[in-house]
């Protein structure tokens, strides 16, 4: 893929990202909604350098896991304590 056809692929693909943050998103995660979509971002390009449209599952349905494995990865990372010490 080249690189303005990447560039063009993720701004084509953005409100996933932003859809997924946006369900992710209180002001209890120690993260801001803006923080949230940039790693959401990262697992966009991450989902587009790795995806195999040979496997026959949409590239939506591929790139969701990945963003939603990024934030949940970061969220984690923010947490002051752990989820066992909040229970």
């Amino acid at each position: 893929m080249t690189t303005q056809s990447q560039e063009e692929f993720i701004v084509n693909n953005m409100n996933i990202v932003k859809n997924i943050a946006s369900k992710y998103y209180t002001d209890k995660i120690g993260l801001d909604y803006e923080d949230l979509v940039s790693y959401g971002m990262i697992g966009l390009m991450d989902a587009i350098s790795k995806f195999d449209p040979d496997k026959g599952i949409k590239f939506s349905s591929y790139a969701s896991i990945r963003i939603k494995g990024e934030m949940i990865d970061q969220i984690r990372k923010a947490r002051p304590i752990s989820k066992g010490a909040m229970d």
